[in-house]
């Protein structure tokens, strides 16, 4: 009969009328298309425990029994077996009671007195192929409801946007909350998705040229116009003849901020709150080819504390690093044009890269510092100023055109450095200038 009709079948018939069950079996074991397998029980009691023992297909039920009538039979049979089938068989041609029966978990209804052979073998198959169905769509209904709750939990943004008018059609809890939009308006068709996201045109088109799942960053607005930078991964998959874009998206606006603040902090000396060398070290590259291309000259200055190692001894290392935070902050108030960068280069020494500075106007800066470090008068026993002061070795290049860093930034480093060693030589306290190359 059925498409879904098994080799055999076990029947499990609960009836009190010892001749009904008789007519039952005779009547399945005639027809030739499967196997019967026949089990009988005579109360409600013994049908529970017999459906829990045998595990038989369906069960043919008896409104009227003993102990219990069919409704309770099968609320009882379902809060443990959801497997069975079960055809419920009464006198009475009751549309309630057939009603109240299917809602309880009975998968068909049958009249006594008006059952044939076929009739009951039929129903007796439709109601396996339903309960098989019924389970089937029962599970995949749990696995979607499962599958939502776990994106709705998810605190990451998951979307679906139909590619052919770009319309919204799908969002989860997260992407609501992160959005700050109610899913009504999200959904309603009417909602530009530009407004929260701008670059979505864009990503609709890299969707649509891309053979596989594409990944950016992006702006995302919410609705209070706070923006956010969201990490996207997304895919076009096909259902029919439409194409949809499914959007993963993660909030990584903290992560991001973290990552700068722990970045900058990286390039920040620990001590002084200056730059620190690596960040020097980047600096004079970037400055070196900003130099070449736009043929600039580029001027850096090496300044030592003088006699810091003796003033270190015999004030103390606490001491030692009050003087070089107050020679730093004294550097650095200094030096006020965006052009002018400060970085602790190691020890008590620092560098200055002074951007666009010709010889003349780096050597007027370089002096004015070695001043303002003077007029701290900072008392210094071990220095023939007896205050601190600092000496300062000046260079200054003009980066040939298309040049590229490597020997010559060196070069400039060194000869700051010798100018530096100059000063040091003439007595301390002053400046020393070494013209690397002229202008071309």
């Amino acid at each position: 009969m059925g498409s879904l009709a098994p080799a055999a079948l076990k029947i499990l018939i609960v009836d009190d009328n010892p001749e009904d069950r008789f007519a039952y079996q005779r009547w399945l074991r005639r027809q030739a298309e499967v196997e019967i397998i026949a089990l009988e029980a005579d109360s409600g009691a013994a049908g529970l425990q017999m459906a829990s023992d045998d595990a038989p297909d369906c069960i043919l039920l008896d409104f009227n029994l003993p102990d219990v009538d069919g409704i309770r039979f099968i609320h009882q049979l379902r809060q443990k077996n959801r497997h069975t089938a079960v055809v419920m068989l009464t006198g009475l041609n009751d549309a309630m009671t057939s009603v109240a029966a299917l809602h309880a978990g009975a998968d068909d209804f049958l009249v006594k007195g008006r059952i044939d052979v076929d009739h009951l073998y039929r129903s007796i198959i439709r109601a396996v192929e339903h309960r098989s169905l019924s389970l089937q769509l029962a599970e995949k209904q749990a696995r979607l409801e499962r599958f939502a709750s776990l994106i709705n939990r998810s605190p990451d943004l998951l979307m679906i946007s139909c590619l052919s008018d770009g319309r919204l059609t799908e969002i989860n809890d997260a992407g609501c909350r992160l959005l700050g939009y109610d899913r009504e308006l999200l959904v309603s068709g009417d909602f530009d998705l530009a407004r929260v996201i701008p670059a979505a045109p864009g990503i609709a088109a890299r969707l649509e040229s891309a053979s596989s799942e594409i990944q950016l960053d992006c702006d995302v607005i919410r609705r209070d116009g706070t923006r956010l930078c969201f990490e996207l991964s997304g895919q076009v998959v096909f259902q029919g003849d439409e194409r949809y874009a499914v959007i993963v998206g993660r909030d990584v606006t903290a992560a991001r901020a973290q990552t700068a603040k722990l970045t900058a902090e990286s390039r920040v000396d620990g001590l002084t709150g200056v730059s620190n060398r690596r960040a020097f070290d980047e600096l004079l590259e970037r400055l070196w080819r900003r130099a070449a291309e736009r043929r600039k000259p580029l001027s850096m200055l090496m300044i030592d504390i003088d006699h810091f190692k003796p003033y270190n001894d015999l004030a103390g290392h606490q001491a030692g690093d009050a003087c070089l935070r107050l020679v730093a902050a004294t550097l650095q108030q200094g030096l006020r044009r965006e052009n002018e960068h400060l970085a602790r280069f190691g020890g008590e020494e620092f560098a200055v890269l002074l951007f666009d500075h010709a010889d003349d106007r780096a050597l007027q800066t370089a002096q004015a510092l070695v001043a303002s470090i003077r007029e701290q008068a900072l008392p210094h026993p071990m220095s023939a100023q007896a205050t601190v002061s600092v000496s300062i070795g000046c260079a200054t290049c003009f980066p040939p055109e298309a040049a590229t860093p490597g020997v010559a930034v060196t070069t400039l480093v060194e000869q700051a450095d010798q100018a530096l060693y100059r000063a040091k030589h003439d007595g301390r306290d002053c400046v020393r200038h070494h013209l690397a190359s002229a202008k071309p």
